[in-house]
């Protein structure tokens, strides 16, 4: 249902003081919004139609089986945000938005894809509060297009990024360079390069 390392992940605003993002606000909010719904927060391999069906001790060794581990980590994300001003912000913070942004990358999620619980959240965010998360949709939008082999509108995702000053970050950099790799595959060789070559270097490319 989502990464069981999401609540970990999130642990890091209030253990260490910092401010919490736009992006671990919206995760945090979505997370206890799936707690709520459920009564505890599911892991990936749990199956909450399985989990209906069962009863007494196959429930409860079913569910400690599949959801201890995000149970217990979402506990402890949830007792140390309680400390004073470790608190994850009610409203998502707007003050790094870029206006429209998120529409801008909102057309590059493949439809394809099963609807995720974020994005139930995310229709209801205010236009500002969405456009503070353009940065999560972009890299979402990438990994859908590279998992895919859609390079094209990666490269049409970067520029884009590169336009709204969106584009510092590592998701960016990472999939630049894996356009500049592509890029340098595709290239033919010359003609008769291997013909004027020595056999060592030949070999070499073997």
């Amino acid at each position: 249902m989502q990464n069981p390392n999401g609540p970990q992940l999130l642990c890091k605003a209030p253990l260490t003081g910092a401010l919490w993002s736009a992006t671990a606000a919206f995760a945090f909010h979505v997370l206890a919004r799936v707690e709520d719904q459920v009564g505890f927060l599911p892991a990936a391999a749990t199956r909450l139609d399985r989990l209906r069906n069962l009863e007494g001790q196959g429930r409860t060794e079913y569910l400690s089986a599949t959801a201890y581990h995000t149970v217990f980590v979402m506990g402890l994300l949830c007792a140390t945000a309680l400390h004073k001003g470790c608190e994850p912000p009610a409203k998502i913070p707007t003050n790094a938005a870029v206006s429209q942004s998120a529409d801008a990358f909102l057309p590059f999620l493949d439809r394809a894809h099963a609807r995720k619980h974020w994005q139930d959240a995310f229709d209801r965010l205010t236009s500002s509060e969405r456009d503070a998360l353009a940065g999560l949709i972009f890299t979402i939008a990438l990994h859908r297009c590279i998992a895919s082999h859609d390079f094209a509108r990666v490269a049409q995702l970067l520029d884009m990024a590169v336009v709204l000053n969106l584009a510092d970050n590592a998701a960016a950099s990472q999939a630049a360079e894996l356009l500049d790799r592509l890029s340098l595959l595709s290239r033919p060789e010359p003609c008769g390069s291997h013909a004027d070559s020595s056999p060592a270097q030949q070999s070499s490319r073997i």
